[in-house]
């Protein structure tokens, strides 16, 4: 999506599962938003999640997770909540 649309941020386990994860992310690119995928790792913690951000200089944007992902992003919404518009 473009730079300057709203932020979707991705934290899906994608490897195990790329096909429904590329059309959401098709769909949202044609909605006009900009999607940041994180691969979440054992290791990755919300910190790491959060400096991955900043170098890309998105300020925040509504987080989805599954599966690890899924609870990186409960840790983060619960801990940057005023990062982070909503949680899914």
């Amino acid at each position: 999506g473009p730079d300057t649309g709203r932020v979707v941020i991705m934290l899906d386990e994608a490897p195990r599962c790329v096909g429904p994860y590329a059309l959401v992310r098709e769909r949202l690119h044609v909605a006009a938003f900009r999607t940041i995928s994180v691969h979440p790792q054992t290791g990755l913690t919300p910190k790491c999640v959060v400096d991955i951000l900043d170098q890309l200089e998105v300020a925040g944007g509504l987080l989805v997770g599954d599966g690890y992902g899924g609870e990186l992003a409960w840790k983060l919404a619960a801990t940057q909540r005023q990062r982070f518009t909503g949680l899914v």
